[in-house]
């Protein structure tokens, strides 16, 4: 499969390139400047969408100066973000042992907006017949590699 961006006419999904690092605006700053697990559970309209992926964008696609602005009235909520990498995305394992697989993946989703660069990582909607636990766990692995690269404030241009 193709590791390109989807233009406006192919909405087909497809997996970023190795090697790519995608960055994601915090939800919930903290005071130690650590990122939650928390940040990485899918809201309700993740759950929803299509993909059921957690939003994040490609840096080699968008900074989050430039990324800032395309959201809209929640713009002003997220003045700090974080990086990883989609390599260490993939390599994480839960664990526990009722998954076996990578279940993590990364994927171009078009933004509503149009803006470029969105992507999502897909496999954190947790099956109902896997344990909370297993999910938790790649939540917080995902969480510690977000804290090796520490989080940036956005500095927007006026």
């Amino acid at each position: 499969m193709a590791n390109i961006e989807p233009s406006e006419k192919d909405s087909t999904s497809v997996f970023l390139p190795q090697g790519e690092d995608v960055f994601r605006f915090l939800k919930n700053f903290s005071s130690d400047n650590m990122v939650s697990a928390s940040e990485f559970e899918l809201s309700t309209e993740d759950k929803s969408s299509l993909s059921k992926s957690l939003s994040v964008w490609a840096i080699s696609k968008a900074s989050p100066m430039n990324t800032i602005k395309y959201l809209g009235e929640f713009s002003a909520s997220y003045q700090y973000y974080f990086l990883l990498s989609v390599d260490d995305i993939r390599s994480i394992i839960s664990s526990e042992t009722e998954i076996q697989t990578r279940p993590l993946d990364v994927i171009w989703e078009p933004h509503e907006s149009g803006a470029p660069g969105h992507a999502g990582i897909t496999g954190l909607n947790r099956p109902p017949n896997v344990s909370k636990i297993v999910y938790r766990s790649i939540r917080i692995s995902l969480a510690d590699l977000a804290n090796l690269r520490g989080t940036a404030r956005v500095h927007i241009e006026s």
